[in-house]
């Protein structure tokens, strides 16, 4: 029986080629390999600096118990290494001594007893003195995050710990986005609590002293907000997350014109009761979608070359729902102004409204395959029109304030309003 000899492995002082290096950064990212992407920055000082930005870019997490791990991680990763630094100098002293003492040097007790107190009197009194630096380097790789991302809404105890380990210093990233999860987690922990009413204003005012965002991204498109807007604790659980976004001051109370919330945009079918402070900027980006797939067009399609005189009943009901959501969205628009501009009055702001619409207009349902591009921006413009002409009609009924300070007349020769930007993706 022969022993197979295990050869050691001497680590190569060669690095890894940029080119190299690159596909498997890339790979590994693409992947959300991040614990293998973790072990690469370990290597090197350069790998660090290279890989550590690229993984806290973009922060997903799904659950709270993600979020206190998230915090205690970063907190003792950087208090770790700093109290093996520490360690390590008290081991040297000892053994230096250890040293002196084994080859018969004239060392007394006393003064070993006093040195070694008064060197580790020393430790503590640099350890509380740096004690703010630490706290502040902990935070360097909490920095890089640009966009974070939470499918749920903090507890109390994630408040909690954020509060002592982040040490009153928020998050500062560029975008925080809450899922349609969130709103359904808050509204599962207020259905928990004995007065969610009292939670809800307490609690939600917390928020900002886990994030400090420039922008804040709602995404309820999956939620239908009408019907549960009908439901005490859903009303509760917009209530929170309204005063959550009150509780971020904007540019106009601060002095430092950085890291302030500037805009929040609302992603979902319309809005449904969450306003900024006055002086940020509201988005509202509505669902474009098909109300035909990609089969039912193509019969669609061929129905019409067939017969093109013949309306499809199916077809119709289509436009007739069409129209509807249409009639909902200006709507809710309407409702959306009134209560900004009553925000405005209450804080007694002389900041502008700024709202923004994004794809007010589903797509539009091809009725004739002979239209043409040109027929089709005509036809958008006319019914964009038509929602423009609505909400002015309304609000020089309920608030001509509105339609005072920001009609103007356009290229047309046709009111306006100034407040309002409407946009279309393509």
């Amino acid at each position: 029986m022969s022993i197979q000899k295990q050869y050691k492995f001497t680590k190569s002082t060669l690095p890894i080629p940029f080119d190299i290096l690159y596909i498997i950064i890339q790979n590994l990212y693409s992947s959300k390999s991040f614990k293998s992407l973790s072990k690469l920055a370990q290597l090197s000082k350069e790998y660090n600096n290279l890989i550590i930005p690229l993984i806290y870019k973009d922060i997903h997490l799904k659950s709270d118990e993600q979020l206190q791990l998230f915090l205690l991680t970063n907190y003792y990763s950087s208090n770790l290494q700093q109290q093996q630094k520490e360690e390590e100098e008290i081991k040297n002293k000892k053994t230096s001594y250890k040293i002196k003492n084994a080859l018969n040097l004239n060392v007394k007790k006393k003064v070993r007893s006093n040195s070694l107190k008064f060197n580790y009197n020393n430790n503590n009194k640099q350890q509380k003195q740096n004690k703010k630096i630490f706290n502040d380097d902990k935070l360097n790789n909490l920095n890089l995050i640009k966009t974070f991302k939470i499918d749920f809404y903090p507890s109390r105890l994630s408040f909690k710990l954020s509060s002592s380990l982040l040490n009153n210093n928020p998050l500062k990233i560029e975008k925080l986005i809450f899922t349609s999860n969130s709103l359904i987690d808050l509204n599962e922990k207020l259905k928990k609590s004995n007065s969610p009413k009292i939670l809800t204003f307490y609690w939600s005012k917390h928020l900002p002293n886990l994030f400090k965002p420039n922008k804040i991204l709602i995404d309820f498109k999956n939620l239908d907000i009408t019907d549960l807007m009908l439901n005490e604790n859903w009303l509760n659980t917009i209530t929170g997350f309204n005063i959550s976004i009150q509780s971020w001051k904007n540019n106009n109370y601060s002095n430092n014109n950085n890291n302030n919330l500037k805009e929040i945009i609302l992603k979902g079918e319309n809005w449904f009761g969450i306003l900024p402070n006055p002086g940020i900027k509201i988005s509202i980006k509505y669902n474009k979608f098909n109300y035909l797939n990609s089969e039912e067009e193509d019969n669609n399609l061929e129905n019409l070359k067939e017969n093109n005189n013949n309306n499809n009943i199916n077809l119709i009901e289509k436009i007739q729902n069409r129209n509807k959501i249409i009639e909902k969205r200006t709507k809710s628009l309407i409702k959306g102004l009134r209560n900004s501009q009553a925000l405005h009055e209450n804080y007694q702001s002389n900041s502008s409204l700024n709202w923004e619409i994004i794809d007010i207009l589903p797509n539009p349902i091809i009725t004739n395959i002979n239209i043409n591009e040109e027929e089709r921006f005509i036809e958008n413009q006319r019914e964009k029109r038509k929602v423009l002409d609505d909400i002015l009609t309304e609000l020089d009924q309920v608030s001509p304030y509105i339609t005072k300070r920001y009609g103007i007349i356009g290229l047309d020769g046709r009111r306006e309003l100034s407040c309002l930007n409407w946009v279309e993706s393509f």
